[in-house]
């Protein structure tokens, strides 16, 4: 079996601007905090829950409470609905989950290190329902390879698989290649926004989109032959 991962923010769903500024709007709404001039790049582990008590330490000088991140949750949730109508997919995305998930040998899973109520708000924006394909999220860990290690275990034992032909993990961010290499898996970048930053991090396999599907079979076919 070839296990292939996605993340979603700005590999699915063209959200990364969008999830930004929504994030940005509930610290501010919330706690009067002004976390404008943060860059993901800059916490430890960029996941939802991560930069949250990130930033609840810096700023607030407190852990985060079951409550806190409840309420957060929930605001966060409400202001992305507010934006539903500029939530698109990443070109390609949809046609490539559903190709994918029915090839025979290969099937996919997501990973991502956002919330699930609002990683599964995504999709369905876009008009992809997960049913019943696994997602682990940011309520599962809040470190971003760990989230990617309980998706791939909760799909082995979804189909009682004892080992992997191989895995590969499609994401757009820096903390998506960390992780895949922490794990030993292979990686694909998307870099829809043009930043070049997955390359210059030494990323082998990069692409702008997910038009072309072909092109990631075809990698992934090759890798399995080395």
């Amino acid at each position: 079996m070839n296990l292939i991962l996605f993340d979603i923010d700005g590999t699915i769903t063209n959200t990364t601007l969008i999830d930004y500024e929504c994030f940005v709007q509930t610290f501010h709404d919330l706690f009067r905090l002004d976390v404008s001039d943060m860059q993901w790049n800059d916490f430890e582990h960029v996941t939802d829950s991560g930069v949250t008590s990130e930033i609840f330490k810096k700023h607030l000088k407190r852990e985060l409470s079951e409550e806190d991140e409840k309420a957060i949750k929930f605001y966060f949730f409400d202001l992305l609905n507010l934006r539903k109508q500029e939530i698109s997919e990443i070109p390609g995305a949809i046609k490539t989950l559903q190709r994918l998930s029915e090839m025979h040998h290969t099937d996919i899973a997501f990973a991502t290190g956002g919330w699930k109520m609002t990683a599964i708000f995504k999709l369905g924006s876009i008009g992809y329902e997960i049913g019943n394909q696994i997602i682990a999220t940011a309520d599962d860990h809040f470190d971003r390879a760990q989230i990617t290690l309980q998706a791939i275990n909760q799909f082995r034992i979804k189909h009682n698989l004892r080992a992997f032909e191989s895995i590969t993990y499609i994401g757009d961010g820096l903390w998506d290649l960390k992780a895949s290499r922490q794990l030993g898996i292979n990686f694909i970048g998307i870099d829809y926004l043009k930043t070049n930053e997955l390359i210059s991090a030494g990323a082998e396999f990069v692409i702008e989109d997910l038009l072309h599907t072909d092109k990631i079979i075809q990698w992934i076919a090759d890798k399995n032959r080395i």
